[in-house]
């Protein structure tokens, strides 16, 4: 998708229960509750995510993480 928003703690919209849903996906469970509001258990699936997959340290969502989990989610 293009134009993906970054996102981080506080924000609600469609886009964080996409970003919700996503993470659950690649985690192939729930990590997280798809409530579209950005709490600090989505902050941390995302820093665990992006400790896993080389990217520098943080809880919010840029455009380099939504590409990388955009790729994986898809394979």
């Amino acid at each position: 998708m293009p134009d993906e928003p970054d996102l981080q703690h506080g924000a609600s919209s469609e886009w964080v229960t996409y970003l919700q849903q996503l993470l659950n996906h690649y985690y192939r469970q729930q990590v997280v509750v798809e409530t579209g509001y950005y709490d600090d258990t989505t902050g941390e699936a995302v820093r665990h995510f992006r400790e896993q997959n080389g990217l520098p340290e943080s809880t919010a969502m840029d455009a380099e993480c939504w590409t990388v989990l955009l790729e994986v989610a898809a394979s």
